[in-house]
């Protein structure tokens, strides 16, 4: 009889551990962030305690608790240097949270308002409130939500439009607020909507670099209908080359219209899905010295198992290096911060985790040294 209850009273709790699964990922959520001399990178991770169970006859049922860090990694080893939690789920609800990038010392976010870290200890610097009352102001100026505000750290500046409609821009140099008078710049704008709609933004396939035009192309005639003004990074099912050539630049009313001469096959190599790496955080192409070329980045397969190859390559074809990254292509942030190329994607084609990106890789430019830090530290 004993015995029987001891079985009645295990068994609930054995059917009951067989429903339920434990897991953790993580995610590097948007701009990684560089310090001034670039020993340091700083990302806002996301980490993700989830736990699914079955009900209804087979439902799968998952609920995630998410904390944020900001952890901060030696550049040259990957090496956790400090972490700081940011807010845990059992705190007030959180309305968003963004990474928008480095002014000098401090590290921009949006945590339920606009808020400021010092890049070296990790602790708070300042936020909407005492922006605000330093400024003369109510903290009220500011929207709720970071929808209506556009971060342009590289003009030291965030432009934002309160909740009345009216619009403000933060400087970030003495972070006095003025109010605007005339339209957002429209690069600015155009940077955001692009950020905000296009998921492949890290790389084109037609550039101008020391008067030169370089396209990847099937062939010479398609390289030739190539416009460096624009282009879409779409997946393809065969390989490309490279070509380059001569151009002059003709303009036509508000726009540029190119024509190229002496186009001619560079080398013979060819590259499944092919581009010229581009800096996410300042919307440009990495153009690199010494020697003068490109960063590649391509797939060693077509399909859900494919991985990025990183290819350093100088102007006339030759590939100084080339590495496998053993990560996809499903790339949110490409920068390159003094000689280091750091990028977030997800570590298969297909999957990622709940919230950001969950492979965080730092490439030497100089050797093509790859390196993983770890979220989970």
């Amino acid at each position: 009889m004993f015995k029987t209850q001891i079985l009645l009273c295990v068994l609930p709790i054995f059917l009951l551990s067989s429903c339920l699964q434990k897991f953790d990922n993580y995610g590097v959520v948007e701009t990684i962030v560089s310090n001034p001399d670039h020993t340091a990178i700083t990302v806002l991770v996301a980490e993700n305690n989830a736990m699914s169970y079955q009900k209804n006859g087979g439902f799968v049922k998952t609920t995630y608790n998410t904390t944020y860090w900001l952890k901060q990694y030696e550049t040259a080893s990957g090496k956790l240097l400090r972490k700081k939690k940011l807010f845990t789920p059992d705190e007030s609800n959180r309305l968003s949270i963004a990474c928008y990038g480095r002014h000098e010392n401090n590290i921009w976010m949006y945590i339920d308002g606009l808020t400021a870290f010092d890049i070296n200890t990790l602790e708070e610097v300042t936020n909407e409130k005492k922006i605000a009352a330093a400024n003369g102001v109510g903290k009220i100026i500011f929207p709720a939500g970071d929808r209506l505000i556009t971060p342009d750290l590289v003009k030291a500046r965030i432009h934002f439009i309160s909740d009345n409609g009216e619009a403000y821009t933060l400087s970030l140099t003495d972070l006095v607020i003025h109010k605007k008078t005339e339209e957002q710049d429209a690069s600015t704008v155009e940077k955001k909507v692009k950020r905000s709609f296009t998921k492949d933004n890290y790389g084109v396939r037609c550039d101008t670099f020391q008067n030169k035009m370089f396209a990847f192309a099937k062939n010479g005639n398609v390289a030739k209908e190539l416009s460096p003004d624009h282009g879409e990074l779409s997946e393809t099912a065969y390989r490309m080359k490279l070509f380059k050539a001569n151009y002059s630049i003709h303009k036509l009313g508000m726009h540029n219209s190119f024509t190229y001469d002496t186009m001619q096959e560079v080398a013979t190599n060819t590259y499944l899905n092919p581009c010229f790496a581009a800096d996410t955080y300042t919307g440009k192409i990495i153009h690199l010295l010494n020697p003068d070329g490109y960063i590649i980045i391509h797939q060693d397969v077509l399909g859900e198992r494919s991985k990025a190859l990183i290819t350093r390559m100088d102007v006339n074809g030759k590939v100084i290096w080339e590495k496998q990254s053993g990560v996809s292509t499903k790339i949110e942030t490409c920068s390159l911060q003094g000689k280091y190329l750091l990028i977030s994607t997800n570590k298969d084609y297909m999957l990622s985790p709940f919230i950001g990106k969950d492979a965080l890789c730092i490439i030497d430019t100089g050797n093509g040294h790859i390196i993983q830090p770890s979220l989970k530290d």
